[in-house]
């Protein structure tokens, strides 16, 4: 049973909702000037954090579909359209992988990158 259709819908859903999300954070961030990392982060009951852990999801299935796929060439002796489709999925799942990446780089991840810095930093502060 092929997992590739399921997967695709799943993401293209979740990617129309994240681009809604970048838009009214985005918006957000030039009505208020400066919004501070955590603010953003904690928009509507920390929104973003949930969507970044569902990027981290769907981006560890598309891997673990490609690697699949990688595996079926490796270990199976395919058919000539089984073999391009298969090709097919792979690229298609880097596509994908690639898009979620671009999507969610832009505010959130950006803003959890700030707060680990900031922690961090803090954190070696206080151990001076």
């Amino acid at each position: 049973m092929s997992l590739e259709a399921p997967y695709a819908i799943i993401v293209a859903i979740f990617l129309l909702a994240l681009n809604r999300l970048n838009h009214t954070l985005l918006s957000l961030s030039a009505q208020n000037e400066v919004i501070s990392p955590f603010e953003l982060l904690s928009y509507h009951n920390y929104e973003p954090l949930y969507f970044f852990l569902m990027a981290v999801v769907l981006t560890i299935a598309g891997v673990a579909l490609s690697i699949d796929h990688i595996r079926q060439i490796k270990h199976m002796e395919l058919e000539y359209d089984e073999l391009l489709a298969t090709l097919l999925s792979i690229f298609i799942n880097i596509f994908l992988i690639i898009l979620l990446f671009a999507f969610i780089n832009n505010p959130i991840l950006r803003a959890i990158i700030c707060v680990v810095f900031i922690v961090i930093g803090g954190l070696g502060l206080s151990q001076e």
